[in-house]
């Protein structure tokens, strides 16, 4: 479900902007949003959307499907082969991080980052 203050790019990763999500409770297209345009010098066009993202107007080169704008994330890992089970985990803090390689007698603390 697309949703009011979310993040949404179109499937290809161009910028979009939403303006409303609850035109017509009844219409299969309720999301009203302008969609940036690869072809018109950076311009956006007016587009509508399905409750799940699915683009109304669509061309053969065009997709404008709405999917989340993934977030991402930075922590640490303490690297150590004597961990006990488990051991190996991801802390958001540097500090906590330096103590538990200490605790665990770590080799490495990595930096790590991922999306969801």
């Amino acid at each position: 479900m697309i949703e009011l203050g979310k993040k949404y790019q179109t499937s290809d990763g161009r910028k979009i902007r939403i303006l409303a999500i609850d035109t017509d409770p009844s219409d299969a297209f309720p999301v009203i949003g302008f969609c940036y345009s690869p072809r018109a010098n950076g311009s956006e066009y007016l587009q509508r959307w399905s409750r799940h993202g699915a683009a109304l107007y669509k061309e053969e080169d065009d997709t404008c499907d709405l999917v989340p704008i993934p977030t991402k994330h930075q922590g640490w890992m303490v690297i150590c082969q004597k961990c006990p089970p488990n051991g190996n985990r991801v802390y958001v803090d540097r500090i906590l991080a330096d103590i538990a390689c200490g605790m665990f007698m770590g080799e490495h603390v990595v930096p790590v980052t991922w999306e969801d």
